[in-house]
């Protein structure tokens, strides 16, 4: 993939277009044409927060970058500083999740004790087809990323924050995503590193499921079927994590509520 940016006028056939749905539509200002894919610019403004201007960068081709701001509508973006007592409440958070999630494993393992020869077959192949789309959707790195089949929403902090001061930025909004595609949605700034990150998709069509990375590596997923909300979290480390909503039926459309812990080089460091 070239890394040449030019900018250029954005066409009236591409711009966000007016929709009956809630929430603040996006609007793309401006396109930056890359090499095989184009990057839509759009900024938001949250009037009543001070900490309040945002960038958000859809990357894609650009039909599939259209769309995306013709249907999604930010319901929610905010960031707010995390104080003492936040800190603490999140790790005991953090630990809940941790617990109740090797509780679900040991569940899932006493279960495939339960089942006969001919269901265990079944659990294996179905293992191993949603290993191979393990592999398909999540790349090993950023320069990895098929924009071919799938777009990157990130999400800036244009506000200055104090870089020894953690923050919470949540995010709520309501795309949809396309069969055998993802959604890849990451914070992108250059105050601190995301610590943290916890998402949910409450389903309105089709079959979203979520899948957490951070780098290359899987941290967390949730595929409960049509219908079904879905949830992950992942901590611990710090880095690039990245969530892929990935549509694995046709009409797939969803309201997806995210928050990223952000902290700075020192805070990173006692975690």
């Amino acid at each position: 993939m070239g890394n040449r940016k030019t900018k250029v006028t954005v066409p009236s056939d591409m711009a966000s277009t007016e929709s009956p749905k809630s929430g603040t539509p996006i609007t793309f200002h401006e396109y930056i044409q890359h090499d095989g894919f184009v990057t839509g610019v759009a900024r938001y403004q949250e009037p009543t927060a001070d900490l309040g201007d945002f960038q958000i960068r859809v990357s894609g081709q650009p039909e599939s970058v259209n769309v995306f701001g013709a249907e999604a509508r930010i319901l929610s973006l905010r960031i707010v500083p995390i104080t003492a007592r936040d800190g603490y409440l999140e790790e005991q958070h953090a630990a809940w999740l941790k617990r109740n999630l090797e509780r679900f494993k040991r569940s899932q393992v006493a279960l495939l004790q339960l089942l006969d020869l001919d269901k265990k077959a079944d659990l294996a192949a179905w293992s191993v087809r949603e290993a191979d789309l393990l592999d398909l959707i999540s790349p090993s790195g950023e320069h990895d990323l098929d924009f071919e089949r799938h777009r990157l929403v990130e999400i800036q902090v244009l506000s200055k924050l104090n870089p020894k001061q953690a923050y919470r930025l949540s995010l709520q909004i309501d795309p949809s995503v396309a069969v055998g595609t993802c959604d890849i949605f990451r914070y992108s700034g250059d105050t601190g590193e995301i610590s943290e990150m916890d998402a949910s998709i409450t389903v309105q069509g089709g079959n979203p499921d979520l899948y957490l990375y951070q780098g290359g590596a899987w941290r967390d997923d949730s595929t409960h079927g049509p219908g079904q909300s879905e949830s992950v979290h992942g901590d611990g480390t710090s880095g690039t994590w990245r969530l892929h909503v990935h549509g694995q039926g046709a009409g797939s459309t969803y309201t997806l509520n995210a928050s990223w812990i952000i902290k700075n080089n020192d805070q990173r460091q006692d975690h």
